[in-house]
């Protein structure tokens, strides 16, 4: 009789390594909104999209002399970059959609575990045929 988890392992790994990668995930909303709009809201995460195409990720935005600046998010030493943002260079502002945030993370945290153990539970089978009951 094989282990079942033996047998799945590489299935197991994958599992695992997609639920880390994404158990953190954050979600923007499509629509748009301007940099006033954006420094006035209450989001933790902000993405910028700039003219040429490139991807920016904040975690605040503010004005400091009439002028918008983002902080970047915080690096491993607990250092935050501020970036003056030029309004001629920006495409597109997103704020964080917390709902689908928040609802994917947990979706991905407790469903994948219950999908493991459905499919451990479906697949199961005990051999009992070579063992001796007397």
């Amino acid at each position: 009789m094989k282990n079942f988890f033996s047998a799945h392992s590489k299935t197991f790994a994958i599992v695992i390594i997609l639920s880390f990668i994404f158990h953190h995930c954050t979600l923007y909303h499509r629509s748009t909104v301007s940099i006033d709009q954006a420094v006035s809201a209450d989001s933790k995460s902000f993405k910028i999209i700039t003219q040429d195409d490139r991807t920016l990720y904040f975690n605040s935005l503010y004005y400091k002399d009439s002028k918008p600046y983002g902080v970047l998010e915080k690096s491993r030493k607990n250092q935050t970059t501020e970036i003056r943002l030029n309004p001629e260079s920006i495409k597109e502002i997103h704020l964080q959609n917390k709902a689908a945030s928040t609802a994917v993370t947990a979706l991905i945290a407790v469903g994948i575990p219950a999908a493991l153990i459905a499919y451990g539970i479906a697949n199961f089978e005990l051999d009992l045929s070579g063992m001796d009951f007397d």
